[in-house]
């Protein structure tokens, strides 16, 4: 007997979160979720940097000057198709000794929590359970 499964998609969605930011010389751009195996999320900066699962996205405030601030952009996307991304603005300030991001600024406001980010996106779903189980019945 021969049995073909047809996939299906579905609608899925998640919702990612941040830690909180404070002043520190280093940023963790990491969602505290993990991220749905469909979705690939790539983080990049004004300077032509960019972080991925491969990488991290812990972030040094090392490679930035003093009192410029960076823009960072997460990127999220389901194959080729972009499905949300955001930018957050960082600001470089000089502490006894060195450098940190000073602060954070999202849709023109400081803040001190990155903004959730909403996905939508189509899954592949094969039910093969169901299947099995009718071939037995």
């Amino acid at each position: 007997m021969k049995v073909t499964v047809e996939p299906d998609t579905k609608t899925e969605t998640a919702t990612l979160t941040f830690n909180t930011f404070t002043p520190v010389p280093t940023i963790n751009f990491a969602p505290i979720e993990t991220l749905p195996a469909e979705v690939t999320y790539t983080l990049t900066d004004d300077q032509g940097n960019t972080w991925d699962s491969m990488t991290g996205y812990n972030v040094s405030v090392d490679p930035y000057p003093i009192n410029t601030p960076v823009d960072f952009t997460q990127i999220y996307k389901n194959g080729n198709t972009v499905l949300a991304t955001q930018t957050i603005r960082a600001g470089v300030g000089a502490t006894f000794g060195g450098k940190r991001f000073s602060g954070i600024i999202i849709d023109g406001s400081a803040t001190t929590v990155i903004t959730p980010v909403e996905l939508s996106f189509e899954a592949v779903v094969a039910e093969f359970g169901g299947v099995l189980n009718q071939m037995r019945g």
